[in-house]
C-alpha cells in the first residue's frame, strides 16, 4: 500500500470567529475520513490549523 502526505491550503472569508472556523475544519476532516473509506482510502492522521491572515 502506498503512503501519501497531502498538503492543502484553504483561504476562507467569513464573519465567523477563529474557534468556529477551527470547528468547521475539524468536522470536515472527520467527515473526509468516512468519505475516503468509500474509495478504499484510509486516513490515519489528519489536522487543520487556522491562522488569521489576508488573502493575496
Amino acid at each position: 500500500m502506498t503512503d501519501y502526505t497531502v498538503t492543502a491550503t484553504l483561504h476562507v472569508e467569513t464573519s465567523a470567529d477563529h474557534a468556529q472556523v477551527q470547528s468547521l475544519l475539524d468536522q470536515g476532516l472527520r467527515e473526509l475520513s468516512s468519505i475516503a473509506g468509500r474509495y478504499g482510502v484510509t486516513i490515519t492522521d489528519s489536522s487543520a490549523t487556522v491562522e488569521e491572515g489576508s488573502a493575496g
